[in-house]
């Protein structure tokens, strides 16, 4: 069942607003999935809130024309029985998603965490490039009690 697709201007600012809409979709889920009060697994909020954060983020940041305001990130959140799959889409340049290198965490470098991120918080995440655009798909299981 999809519940919500959202489409996001290529600015650092509705990068933000994805991350807050996903923390806010997720616990409305656990809420829903669990029958429980909204807070019922800040767990399960948080690495969705990152893991959106940090793709839409990388959105953004890889877009090759950072001037030109009509460029879009487009969100969709979809339950599928215990888990949510979120897809992020943007027109940016492919890459080979499956050769990002693993920060160097003893340098403590600047950037480079993103990829890493998604995979360590999320149960799946999957990259393709189709027809122009990239698609990031994460899954994150919800460990019903």
């Amino acid at each position: 069942m999809k519940l919500v697709e959202i489409k996001l201007r290529s600015t650092l600012e509705h990068a933000q607003l994805g991350s807050v809409a996903a923390a806010h979709i997720a616990r409305v889920y656990c809420s829903l999935a669990m029958g429980l009060g909204p807070d019922a697994d800040n767990s399960f909020i948080h690495d969705v809130e990152l893991a959106v954060g940090e793709a839409c983020t990388n959105a953004v940041r890889y877009n090759p024309d950072p001037n030109d305001s009509d460029r879009e990130v487009m969100l969709s959140f979809k339950l599928d029985h215990n888990q949510l799959v979120i897809t992020i889409k943007d027109q940016n340049k492919p890459f080979n998603f499956n050769e990002t290198p693993e920060p160097d965490f003893a340098s403590v470098p600047e950037n480079g965490y993103g990829i890493h991120l998604m995979k360590s918080t999320m149960d799946n995440v999957s990259y393709s490039h189709e027809k122009g655009w990239n698609t990031i798909t994460m899954t994150k299981r919800l460990k019903l009690k």
